[in-house]
């Protein structure tokens, strides 16, 4: 677990990187994870001046444990290890939505089924895991039914 552990600290601190959400009953979670392009152009104060109030996601071992599991199985490739701890946190915290840009590794639907089933045995909800676009949809779409 070691160089997971430290991949995992090392991550959460990147400030390309957002791990935040609620696992509070008050509403379903959320996790924002993918570089933000308005976010990674700001200053490294700018951007933390941003995420000021979003609540951030405590570490826990178990967060490795998921990704080694996700990792054992080569399901991603082995330079996608932050990706699989992305994944991890957000299960591992019940957090019911993860939106994300990476379409290469996490919200694939080729790559998709296989998490699930991951999550499924380790006895772990499945989150909603799409892009912000797919999130969001379009308006029309719903208005024309």
């Amino acid at each position: 677990h070691g160089a997971i552990s430290r991949q995992l600290g090392r991550s959460l601190a990147h400030p390309r990187h957002a791990f935040t959400g609620s696992t509070s009953s008050d509403g379903p979670g959320l996790c924002l994870s993918a570089p933000n392009v308005v976010v990674r152009t700001l200053r490294s104060a700018e951007r933390l001046q941003l995420l000021a109030g979003i609540p951030l996601l405590p570490l826990d071992a178990a967060i490795a444990d998921i990704a080694d599991e996700i990792m054992s199985r080569a399901i991603l490739p082995e330079k996608a290890r932050t990706d699989a701890l992305h994944i991890a946190a957000v299960a591992h915290h019940r957090i019911q939505y993860l939106l994300t840009w990476n379409c290469r590794h996490i919200a694939n639907a080729r790559i998709l089924p296989r998490i699930h089933n991951v999550l499924n045995d380790l006895l772990l909800p499945v989150p909603v895991i799409c892009t912000p676009e797919e999130m969001v949809g379009n308006d029309s779409e719903i208005d024309d039914n």
